[in-house]
């Protein structure tokens, strides 16, 4: 899928956090202490670092997205009940 005519490769932009979807190949694993960490550490810093994402499906009008990178903080804001992500858009045409 391309990315929507707004929007370009490098892009950062907020996203619905219901329309992320963590991907399938994600190796890392973060156990509970160091997620704790990554919470304090936001909770201190602030959320510095957006979640990648790349266009997978359009539904209805609506682009769904998948993370390329930061799943653990997309985790972080679900579990704090956030509602939109700061993502930066990856065209999967530049970036596969």
């Amino acid at each position: 899928m391309k990315l929507p005519k707004e929007l370009k490769h490098g892009d950062f932009t907020y996203i619905p956090i219901d329309r992320i979807t963590p991907n399938a190949y994600n190796p890392n694993i973060m156990d509970e202490a160091d997620f704790a960490m990554l919470e304090d550490n936001v909770s201190k810093v602030g959320f510095l670092d957006p979640i990648l994402v790349v266009p997978i499906f359009e539904d209805a009008g609506e682009v769904h997205w998948e993370i390329v990178d930061g799943e653990h903080r997309y985790k972080m804001l679900r579990v704090d009940n956030e509602v939109d992500a700061p993502c930066i858009v990856v065209d999967p045409e530049i970036f596969d």
